[in-house]
């Protein structure tokens, strides 16, 4: 995904010279521009584009991570350990954390993106959807999930040093 992401970036004339196609969301355009093309940006200005706009994908990837690894520890069948516990609020903090930095990577692709557009034609724009809003729930779900985990590994630690 990250490398795709940065082939578009930076090779967006080659791609569409190989007879695929680059298309954006209608309505909501190209981190809300709309009337986009990729391929009259300098490439230090499309470098520039394919930075930021990785930002939020590096958060995800970490969350992402986190979850092979809590998957690893499944596979061993350590379901009920302060590790395990660990990595799934770690998992719903990057999904948190990635919509975040997808909401705020948008007015700064908006500067970037029209930066050498004259006067009046430079865009800052904001965009929240219900996407972003369905996976802060289900961060905030993960998040909880976790510390109820937490709290059951604390309990069975106790009740281990009655026995």
């Amino acid at each position: 995904m990250l490398l795709f992401h940065l082939l578009l970036w930076l090779f967006p004339k080659a791609i569409l010279d190989a007879g695929l196609t680059i298309s954006f969301d209608d309505h909501n355009g190209f981190y809300g521009l709309r009337h986009f093309d990729m391929t009259v940006f300098p490439l230090w200005q499309r470098l520039g584009g394919a930075v930021i706009s990785c930002l939020p994908l590096l958060v995800l990837a970490q969350g992402l991570n986190a979850l092979r690894r809590l998957f690893r520890l499944y596979a061993q069948a350590e379901y009920f350990s302060e590790h395990a516990a660990s990595l799934l609020a770690k998992v719903g903090s990057r999904i948190a954390f990635w919509v975040l930095a997808d909401i705020l990577v948008q007015p700064l692709m908006g500067v970037w993106l029209t930066m050498m557009q004259p006067a009046g034609h430079r865009q800052l724009t904001f965009g929240l959807d219900t996407g972003n809003l369905e996976s802060l729930f289900i961060a905030a779900v993960v998040m909880v999930i976790a510390r109820i985990q937490q709290e059951g590994v604390a309990l069975a630690r106790e009740n281990k040093q009655f026995l």
